[in-house]
C-alpha cells in the first residue's frame, strides 16, 4: 500500500460526456480497458445538415468508414489532433448545449420486445439497446429521449429537439444527424479506435486560476463556484491534490510518467492545450451564461510554465495558447472510483 508522501492526490469526480458538446454524467465508479477512455465519452455528436446536404456525408459510406474520415490526422496537424471538428455542432458554437445533461444507459429489451425480435431460426435476439436522455440541467427533468439509437426515427426524437434549440442549426438546411459508430469517439483529440484519451485536471491548480480570476475585471465569473468553474474544461477524471500537499501547476511534472489509480494505470501524455469550449461559463442552475474570453484572461493569470507538447522539446505553454489540465492514455485497464488514491507507477 502507498504511504501517505507517495499519494498524489485521490479521484474526487469522474464524468462522461456522451454527447459531444452536452454537459456530462457524473459517475461515482467505472471501469477502463486500454487506450480507450470513460465509457461512452463523447461517442455521440450532431452532425450539422448543412453537412449532409453538401456531402451527403452519412448515405455513401457506413458510419466506421465516415467516422475514421472525419477523425484522421489533417495535413500539419500534431497527432491524433483532427480538423473537422466544425463538421459537428459544439459547445463554443451552439452555447445552448450547455443547459443540457445526456445520460446515456443501456438494457436489455423487454420479454415482449424480445418476442417482437426473435430470429428467423426462432432464437430469441437477445440485444442489448442503448437509450439516450436528454435533462435539462435546470429543473432536471427529462425533455426529450430516444429509446433505441439504433432506430432512426427514436434519433429524429434528439434531432429535431436540438434543430428547434441551438444557435446555428438552419433548419432551412434540415436538421443535425445524430451520428455514432463503435469504438469511435468524437473528441477533439484521440478519437479513433485505440487512440482515445482521458482529461484529467487537479483541483490545487483550478483553484489558484479559479481564485485569480474571481478578483479580477471578468464579473461574468463573480457567482460561479470552484465546481461550476471547474465544469468549463469537462474533464474525465478531477484530482483532489488539495490534502495530499498538491502544489498548482506540479501536475505537469507527471508528464512522461505513469499513475496509478485503482486497478488502472495510466500514461501521462501532454498538458492539455485549451480548445475555445472554455469561454462557455455554466452553472449548477443550468443556466448558460454569455460567451466570454476567459481563455485570454485564464493565460493571464498562467505563470510561464514550460512542458512538452508531443514529445517535442519543452516550449512556453503559453505562447500555445490557454492550458490547463493533462491528457493521459490507459496501458492498463481495470475500475476506478471516487476516493481512489493517485499514486506514480
Amino acid at each position: 500500500m502507498s504511504s501517505p508522501s507517495s499519494i498524489l492526490g485521490t479521484v474526487s469526480h469522474i464524468y462522461t460526456y456522451p454527447l459531444k458538446g452536452a454537459n456530462g454524467q457524473k459517475l461515482a465508479r467505472t471501469s477502463l480497458t486500454p487506450f480507450a477512455s470513460i465509457p461512452n465519452d463523447r461517442c455521440l455528436a450532431l452532425l450539422r445538415a448543412e453537412t449532409i446536404r453538401a456531402n451527403k456525408w452519412m448515405e455513401e459510406k457506413s458510419t466506421k468508414e465516415n467516422a475514421d474520415i472525419v477523425l484522421q490526422t489533417g495535413e500539419g496537424k500534431d497527432p491524433q489532433h483532427h480538423s473537422n471538428k466544425h463538421l459537428f455542432h459544439q459547445l463554443i458554437t451552439d452555447p445552448q448545449l450547455g443547459k443540457y445533461e445526456c445520460v446515456l444507459t443501456e438494457e436489455d429489451f423487454s420479454n415482449t420486445e424480445r418476442k417482437k425480435n426473435n430470429n428467423e431460426d426462432g432464437n430469441i435476439n437477445t440485444s442489448r439497446r442503448r437509450q439516450l436522455s436528454i435533462i435539462e440541467a435546470k429543473t432536471k427533468t427529462v425533455v426529450a429521449r430516444c429509446l433505441n439509437l439504433d432506430d432512426e426515427k427514436e434519433r429524429l426524437v434528439i434531432e429535431t429537439f436540438f434543430a428547434e434549440r441551438l444557435e446555428t442549426a438552419n433548419t432551412q438546411n434540415g436538421i443535425p444527424k445524430l451520428v455514432f459508430a463503435d469504438g469511435i469517439s468524437f473528441a477533439n483529440v484521440g478519437g479513433k479506435v485505440k487512440e482515445h484519451v482521458l482529461h484529467i485536471i487537479t483541483k490545487s491548480t483550478a483553484r489558484e486560476v479559479y481564485e485569480s480570476i474571481k478578483v479580477s475585471s471578468d464579473s461574468s465569473n463573480s457567482d460561479s463556484s470552484l465546481e461550476e468553474f471547474m465544469m468549463r474544461f469537462r474533464a474525465n477524471i478531477i484530482v483532489d491534490d488539495t490534502t495530499s500537499g498538491g502544489d498548482p501547476w506540479k501536475e505537469f511534472d507527471w508528464c512522461g510518467k505513469k499513475v496509478r489509480i485503482g486497478d488502472v494505470v495510466l500514461n501521462i501524455n501532454e498538458p492539455t492545450i485549451r480548445c475555445p469550449s472554455t469561454r462557455v461559463v455554466a452553472n449548477n442552475r443550468g443556466e448558460v451564461d454569455e460567451v466570454i474570453q476567459p481563455d485570454v484572461q485564464i493565460r493571464t493569470h498562467f505563470p510561464d510554465v514550460e512542458g512538452s507538447i508531443f514529445g517535442r522539446e519543452k516550449i512556453k505553454l503559453s505562447d500555445k495558447g490557454s492550458y490547463f489540465g493533462l491528457y493521459a492514455s490507459c496501458i492498463k485497464g481495470g475500475s476506478i472510483r471516487i476516493g481512489d488514491a493517485l499514486t506514480f507507477v
